[in-house]
């Protein structure tokens, strides 16, 4: 391809990707999804942050001290960091940040937290720190830069984390991303973008545009149901990025997808 022709392509993505943030409120309507409600967390112990069409979660993790799933797309995290104020806990007080993948708007405000673990699984590290670009429709003309953002524990599938009471496990769920991650946590399962939830209470799986495969995207949340009931976890509640949660039969709706 000309440098012309790339120079074009990119900036018809980008108009593609602001014309989508801009409608982002109508197409969450249209598709069904359940709308996020800031600062109400699916469950005891868990608080919802809307940034923007994205969501990152505050996981209260005793004494003072808190995990945080994703970091939004503001590298300045305003709004981030005053969630955090209104929940009590300042920049310090965060263990760590779990990132469900490695696209811009769930990593940005990272680097803010200079106590915390920056936590990603293995296959994802290259694409958070900006080494490689994401492999989605929407990344395809677009080129690998550093993020700012390093990864300082890489954790496993099935792997249990502990972070002052706080225990969170591990699921690889690739599909969206090649590294994509589930934390669960306080019963909640933490998706990222591998999936949405509709007003309905049924799960949606990750959006075609944004994602790197959207069949093992589904198959990825089928087995993780699959394995969560075997292993006898609790899940009582799913809580996306992009959507609000889904509540109750969270692994029967995984099943289904």
């Amino acid at each position: 391809m000309s440098r012309a022709r790339r120079w074009i392509a990119r900036v018809s993505i980008a108009l593609v990707a602001v014309m989508g943030l801009l409608a982002a409120p109508f197409v969450a309507a249209s598709w069904g999804l359940a709308p996020i409600a800031d600062g109400q967390g699916p469950l005891a112990g868990v608080r919802t942050v809307k940034l923007g069409f994205v969501s990152a979660f505050v996981l209260d993790a005793g004494g003072g001290r808190a995990v945080l799933v994703d970091a939004g797309a503001d590298r300045a995290g305003v709004a981030l960091l005053a969630a955090l104020r209104a929940a009590g806990y300042g920049p310090d007080a965060v263990l760590a940040v779990l990132l469900t993948h490695g696209h811009g708007d769930h990593i940005a405000a990272a680097p803010l937290f200079r106590s915390a673990e920056i936590v990603a699984l293995e296959q994802e590290r290259a694409l958070v720190e900006g080494a490689v670009t994401a492999r989605s429709p929407m990344a395809r003309f677009s080129r690998a830069k550093p993020t700012g953002v390093r990864v300082t524990r890489l954790a496993r599938d099935g792997e249990v984390l502990r972070y002052g009471s706080l225990e969170v496990r591990v699921f690889a769920i690739r599909g969206h991303t090649e590294g994509s991650a589930a934390y669960l946590a306080r019963d909640v399962l933490f998706v990222g973008d591998a999936a949405s939830a509709t007003t309905d209470n049924r799960a949606r799986g990750p959006i075609w545009m944004f994602s790197e495969d959207t069949d093992v995207g589904a198959a990825s949340l089928r087995t993780l149901a699959g394995r969560l009931r075997r292993e006898g976890h609790s899940v009582r509640a799913m809580a996306p990025a992009h959507s609000g949660p889904l509540m109750g039969a969270v692994l029967e709706a995984l099943a289904a997808l």
